[in-house]
């Protein structure tokens, strides 16, 4: 990871991991953050008389820059330009995460091997069930496995905008830095998600 941006990110990934895993025993996170060149389009219309007012589509969620607060219209639409040129950036994450129980970070191997423990989908059974009962065991007591993007910051790095999934729940969580702390963003229903 850029060391110009490491810090921020791992306090960013430290807030949210315990929001994605109400765990008891271990947090599992992928150690390569998520290139989301191929499966997320950021689509503004092509009429924008208000360019920072413009509905921005990523990662089939709707950000609506009208939920943003005007004072941070700005740095929301850098935010948006870094993830625009970033978004196929995939970083090692380092174990430097600052969080309340023991975390494993998975490699690509063994997060394919995680996946393997989730029922198929119905319309492409990819892959055999029930899983390997070496595997059941492996992962015995897991939580959920998160996968994280690169963290997206506006110019003065007082917004942090990254995409997470967590079990079946994937979603982009806004971080703003107040008194050089960084915090969920408070301008959003539960301070951390920006959704439709």
């Amino acid at each position: 990871m850029p060391t110009d941006r490491a810090e921020d990110s791992f306090t960013i990934y430290s807030l949210l991991i315990p929001v994605l895993q109400p765990t008891k025993k271990e947090y599992l996170v992928a150690e390569t953050t998520e290139d989301l060149s191929g499966q997320f389009q950021v689509l503004t219309p092509a009429a924008q008389t208000k360019p920072p007012y413009a509905p921005i589509d990523i990662a089939r969620l709707r950000i609506d820059p009208l939920d943003v607060p005007d004072d941070w219209k700005v740095p929301f639409q850098e935010a948006v330009a870094d993830y625009q040129r970033n978004k196929e950036v995939r970083v090692r994450l380092e174990p430097k995460l600052r969080l309340p129980l023991p975390y494993r970070l998975l490699d690509s191997e063994q997060v394919k091997e995680y996946k393997l423990l989730q029922p198929p989908h119905i319309t492409s059974p990819s892959h055999p069930w029930p899983p390997d009962p070496k595997l059941v065991k492996k992962y015995k007591g897991r939580g959920p496995l998160s996968l994280v993007s690169e963290v997206y910051f506006d110019h003065a790095r007082t917004l942090g905008l990254v995409w997470a999934v967590s079990g079946c729940m994937e979603n982009w969580y806004a971080f703003e830095k107040q008194n050089s702390q960084w915090l969920p963003a408070a301008w959003k229903d539960r301070g951390s998600c920006v959704e439709a």
